[in-house]
């Protein structure tokens, strides 16, 4: 064998083996790269489920404050209607004084002005009811 085809076949081993430890390095460098973005997905992954937790932690406290005013306001419109129908009751109330007040005041001028023909009505309506009453009493013992 010649010099020039053992030269190159030397050349030839230590390109080989040298493929093979920059294959091996890169290997160690690429595994070191993949273990370090295995570790960031795992750390993004449970930081996105801790976001996601507070999220919907976040979502029931609305929620559960939406049924609280919900609440409320059917609570505050009962109110109010309870409320209007007070006020419908006052101004019943205040118009039904009003009105005694007057009937209060006719009635008293009409007694006033006219006392004797009160009791002349009052006299025969009392002997009136006395008479029934002791007919009512008569049919009652005749039974």
């Amino acid at each position: 064998m010649s010099i020039g085809f053992i030269i190159a076949l030397v050349i030839l081993v230590l390109a080989i083996v040298g493929l093979a430890v920059a294959g091996i390095i890169i290997g160690k460098n690429i595994s070191r790269v993949m273990n370090d973005v295995n570790n960031t997905m795992v750390n993004v992954n449970s930081e996105v489920d801790r976001f996601k937790k507070a999220a919907d932690a976040i979502k029931g406290k609305v929620t559960n404050m939406q049924q609280r005013v919900n609440g409320m306001t059917k609570n505050v419109e009962d109110k109010q209607a309870y409320i209007a129908g007070l006020s419908e009751k006052t101004t019943e109330f205040s118009h039904s004084i009003n009105h005694l007040k007057v009937a209060g005041n006719d009635l008293s001028n009409q007694f006033m002005s006219s006392p004797i023909q009160t009791v002349k009505k009052a006299v025969p309506m009392a002997t009136k009811v006395q008479r029934t009453a002791k007919k009512v009493i008569e049919k009652r013992k005749n039974k």
